[in-house]
């Protein structure tokens, strides 16, 4: 059986959710002449922010889950941290400790054995292309969306990573 507890005892930001989720129209249920509400399930705490997991009244419709969906932004304006929604059957609402800078520099990012590199930047911390894996790449998007950057910084990195073992053919067509 779940066991639930109230989420004011959990923590602040805990409590803000539990009551923005109870407030988006639909997702609570009319059982018998009593209103039930999401509830607290589960609190997970990692290095990078906070997962916090609720259980819905059995019944919620597919129209409720979608809307708070659509209006997750709600969490994080409330929070003012970035906020995450996920479903698998129950809401896990991952609440992270810092946003993503707009810009960072290779300086900070650590040096990768075998072929990895930097190719982006997530709550979770840097997105990394390994080319052991999966040997090609394809960059594609519309004009000053950040290819050539993302080019440079493959180029730079592995120059050096790994000195010895790149050679570049730069073909622009």
């Amino acid at each position: 059986m779940l066991q639930t507890y109230p989420a004011l005892l959990i923590d602040e930001s805990c409590a803000m959710i539990s009551l923005s989720i109870s407030s988006i129209r639909g997702v609570t249920e009319k059982d018998q002449n009593e209103m039930t509400y999401p509830k607290f399930y589960k609190k997970e705490e990692s290095e990078v922010g906070v997962k916090y997991t609720f259980t819905f009244p059995l019944g919620l419709s597919s129209k409720a889950i979608q809307k708070i969906q659509e209006n997750w932004s709600v969490f994080s304006d409330e929070l003012n941290k970035p906020v995450k929604v996920e479903f698998d059957g129950m809401p896990h609402i991952f609440v992270y400790n810092k946003k993503i800078p707009p810009k960072w520099s290779l300086v900070d990012v650590p040096l990768k054995e075998g072929w990895k590199v930097p190719i982006g930047m997530h709550y979770k911390g840097i997105i990394w292309h390994d080319f052991d894996k999966v040997p090609h790449m394809t960059a594609g998007g519309t004009t000053r969306y950040g290819k050539t950057v993302l080019l440079k910084v493959i180029q730079i990195y592995l120059t050096l990573c790994k000195p010895e073992d790149v050679e570049f053919y730069i073909i622009d067509l």
